[in-house]
């Protein structure tokens, strides 16, 4: 489907919003703007190929692709961010919905006969892996505020039996049982073994009933400093059973709890108020900026070992508050997060910092004065996985992700905010502050962020 060069070629796949109603794309549908026949060839071979491989290998996908090829742009776009990507020469669209956004996404790419089904094979597989992590953070989002509408969805979705224990044990679900154990996008650092391998329906029926009050153990977790005695194996027993759960479910089952998400009526509310990061973010009133010490708010506060030359505040009206990070590369991997919002906007995308090794090191000597760079580097590399004598040395970067959202829990909390559109929920997310409540110090502004 390619030459032995194309490799070598820069596959251009990017991720947008835009508003639903701007124009109306069917999720899961590849839109191909180029009537030339071998690149259509090219796209429709490497669909047909990419998913034989995710129905023998993942037990199916999520979305029902297909392709749907369009001479004409002009009858149906007229204005709006995808509208700009396809004057700047996006020629293959893929809309996505998830349940964390009330924007229609886009999965877009500038693509040449080439480069067609390597971008088409990319694209499939960042609508799942995106599609798949935004269920997972509504599933325990949802679990936490509002626990009688996740144990109904779960219900719809796994059996109408599942919360019933009065009722006989049955099979859970023919689709959830016996399926090629895949890692759930949202992984806790929680050894698998807790949940032994091979156990009945009926243990795994007990698990899943146990899904609400782990993801409310998980939560409790976030706000604490200190965990009491005997508390770390419960949190670690709780993660990892909420990582079985995930593990059950087929990219079938995903599709499923897509249409709860997107079809039940009681569910509006809770969406609303606690899934929906954009919207909260709409409505935030909160400033995220990146200052120089502010002396008002030094005085009589103790000093951190994580401050230096610039800090992290949080202003709402006249209250303003400093962002307590744990970590000294927490506040590091914050800020390359809010520079790339700041820059990018609505053209979201999962950000690697493995792969910005000269812009962590530079923001981390800023920060902390670092000039010889000995200090960024040892700390950019803990967010490396390593192998070390034959032993695998885990990346810190949950650690850091951590730090960030039990900070930010206990600062925006004084400000009488959610904090959900603050921190990053996992790897394969982004925070969703609205660009233009975030300031940058002009010593960082020059710092462009490789996604």
């Amino acid at each position: 489907m390619k030459n032995e060069d194309s490799q070598f070629v820069k596959i251009d796949i990017d991720v947008i919003c835009d508003d639903m109603n701007n124009v109306k794309l069917s999720d899961g549908t590849i839109y191909v703007l180029n009537s030339d026949k071998d690149f259509v060839y090219e796209a429709q071979a490497a669909m047909k190929f990419w998913l034989m491989i995710l129905e023998r290998q993942h037990n199916g996908y999520i979305y029902d692709y297909k392709i749907s090829v369009i001479h004409d742009t002009s009858a149906w776009l007229e204005h709006g961010i995808l509208y700009e990507a396809i004057k700047d020469g996006v020629n293959i669209v893929l809309p996505i919905s998830t349940p964390n956004t009330e924007k229609q996404q886009y999965i877009v790419a500038k693509a040449n006969q080439e480069t067609a089904g390597s971008c088409i094979t990319k694209m499939i597989v960042k609508a799942e892996k995106l599609t798949k992590s935004a269920i997972e953070e509504a599933l325990m989002n949802l679990a936490v505020q509002e626990p009688k509408t996740c144990k109904d969805v779960f219900r719809n979705v796994c059996g109408e039996t599942l919360f019933d224990d009065d009722e006989p044990v049955k099979s859970i679900h023919c689709k959830m049982v016996g399926l090629p154990k895949e890692k759930s996008a949202i992984s806790f650092k929680a050894a698998y073994s807790t949940v032994p391998a091979n156990i009945s329906y009926k243990e795994s029926k007990v698990i899943i009933n146990r899904f609400v009050e782990n993801c409310n153990l998980i939560n409790e977790s976030r706000n604490m400093n200190k965990f009491p005695i005997d508390f770390e194996e419960k949190l670690q027993k709780a993660k990892a059973e909420v990582n079985y759960v995930f593990d059950l479910f087929s990219p079938k089952v995903y599709s499923e709890f897509m249409l709860q998400f997107f079809n039940t009526k009681n569910l509006a509310l809770a969406f609303d108020n606690c899934i929906n990061r954009e919207k909260i973010a709409q409505n935030s009133k909160i400033i995220v900026s990146i200052e120089t010490p502010d002396p008002k708010l030094e005085k009589d506060k103790p000093k951190l070992k994580t401050n230096g030359m610039y800090r992290i505040y949080l202003q709402r009206g006249r209250k303003k508050v400093q962002v307590q990070f744990g970590r000294c590369a927490s506040i590091v991997v914050y800020i390359m997060y809010l520079l790339d919002r700041k820059g990018r906007g609505n053209r979201i995308d999962t950000l690697k910092i493995v792969n910005n090794e000269q812009q962590f090191c530079k923001i981390y000597g800023k920060i902390y004065k670092d000039y010889n760079g000995a200090k960024s580097k040892k700390a950019f590399n803990t967010c490396k996985t390593k192998f070390i004598e034959g032993k695998v040395k885990e990346a810190r970067l949950k650690d850091y992700y951590l730090d960030i959202r039990t900070s930010l829990d206990n600062s925006v909390a004084e400000l009488g905010e959610s904090a959900l559109p603050f921190y990053i929920p996992n790897e394969n997310s982004h925070i969703t502050v609205s660009k233009k409540n975030i300031i940058i110090h002009d010593t960082f502004k020059n710092i462009t962020i490789n996604c």
